[in-house]
């Protein structure tokens, strides 16, 4: 990351230990990246396999250039496809 930071990989159960954490409507980036984001095939940044995801279903959240990801909380947890550069 260019400010120093450090991007969480996450698994079901690590998501679930961090909801607490997180504070509703905001968008916290996680390490996962795609090189093509219309066919869904996602990975990690440490090239761990991806094993589930919780991504939302909302097509307007799927689209084309938005090759990162965030966390977001709305009561539950989900991600959203974004824009690596913004």
């Amino acid at each position: 990351m260019a400010n120093g930071g450090t991007l969480a990989t996450l698994d079901k159960r690590k998501e679930g230990l961090i909801g607490d954490l997180l504070k509703d409507e905001v968008n916290y980036w996680i390490g996962l990246t795609t090189e093509n984001e219309m066919q869904n095939k996602w990975a990690w940044i440490n090239n761990v396999p991806v094993s589930y995801n919780s991504f939302r279903n909302d097509l307007e959240f799927r689209t084309k250039g938005h090759n990162c990801a965030t966390i977001l909380k709305e009561g539950s947890i989900s991600w959203i496809h974004r824009d690596c550069n913004n």
